[in-house]
């Protein structure tokens, strides 16, 4: 066992022992220095982007019709400000690595930092795998990835895959939904999800795409509660929504959703036992993710061409998670 272990983690040392990076004070320090400057250039990258976003959503505001002219002249100075701001930040080099991507960019976690780009001090970094982010599952925090799948009704057939480093699942629907409908040969009729993927903005993205949404927006399994006059646009949408679910044939095919997908995680987590990536990067994690949404359609087309069943009919009824 000694002559392992000194084959494995050194002479003399043990797997508990610090790696010889972090073994003298100087190597931690230099370490240390070198994660908090990879950091604080996140930081930074991370607010242009977010000022880029406000940039977009200043231009298309500018070129509303519908608004007075001096409110639009001041989303285009706002647009310009935010650019300007962003371009003395960090320039754009993702702009290029977007327009190539083949399938709609996921969210990305970007470090929360102040307005002029600093780290903010809840701000962090692992060590281990710095691309992955603390997220919280069943109460225990994890370091992890957020892994995304959108599953068909009639099979459990994985339609649409991804997975990234933010913990929130509401911006994930769009993309998400875009990939799935350049995977499927016609449009599904419905789309369920749970109340982490409701906004008012994803609600109409589905409606846009003919895609009939049932979305959450409560806790599954409460009874709905009385609804209250909506003041807003999106108080309206999510109101129509718990009202749609509430009752007749929303409620009835929502509560589809138990089991379509997520007997797949079940399939995946017990019988297959795969709990955690094995890879580290947020590259590498993606690539293991579609080799597991492989290998269970595979295996879902084995066993339906064993049973002898039926051609596989178009995705009528997908649900995501």
């Amino acid at each position: 066992m000694d002559r392992e272990e000194d084959e494995l983690y050194g002479p003399g040392q043990d797997k508990e022992d610090l790696p010889a990076e972090l073994a003298r004070r100087e190597t931690r320090l230099q370490r240390l220095r070198e994660a908090k400057a990879a950091l604080e250039k996140k930081a930074t990258e991370g607010r242009a982007e977010e000022l880029r976003d406000q940039a977009q959503r200043q231009s298309a505001k500018s070129e509303d019709e519908s608004l007075p002219g001096p409110e639009r002249k001041r989303a285009r100075t706002r647009a310009a400000k935010a650019r300007k701001q962003a371009d003395a930040l960090a320039p754009d080099k993702n702009s290029e690595e977007k327009k190539d991507s083949e399938q709609p960019e996921l969210p990305l976690h970007r470090v929360a930092s102040e307005v002029d780009g600093r780290p903010k001090p809840t701000a962090q970094r692992n060590f281990t795998d710095p691309e992955s982010c603390i997220m919280v599952k069943d109460g225990a925090y994890l370091q992890a990835y957020n892994a995304q799948i959108i599953v068909d009704e009639a099979h459990q057939v994985i339609i649409a895959h991804g997975v990234s480093n933010q913990s929130p699942d509401q911006e994930y629907l769009v993309p998400m939904v875009e990939r799935m409908l350049d995977n499927v040969a016609q449009a599904p009729q419905a789309l369920l999800a749970d109340s982490g993927y409701f906004s008012k903005g994803n609600v109409e993205h589905l409606q846009k795409r003919c895609v009939d949404p049932y979305v959450a927006v409560g806790r599954e399994g409460t009874a709905a509660s009385p609804l209250k006059e909506a003041f807003t646009a999106a108080q309206s949408v999510r109101a129509s929504m718990r009202e749609k679910l509430s009752k007749g044939r929303g409620k009835t095919v929502y509560s589809r959703r138990k089991v379509i997908v997520e007997p797949v995680f079940g399939q995946i987590e017990e019988a297959r036992g795969f709990r955690r990536f094995s890879q580290r990067g947020r590259t590498k994690v993606q690539r293991e993710w579609a080799l597991v949404c492989l290998t269970h359609n595979l295996l879902k087309l084995f066993r339906h061409r064993l049973s002898d069943g039926p051609e596989t009919a178009p995705p009528a009824l997908p649900c995501m998670a």
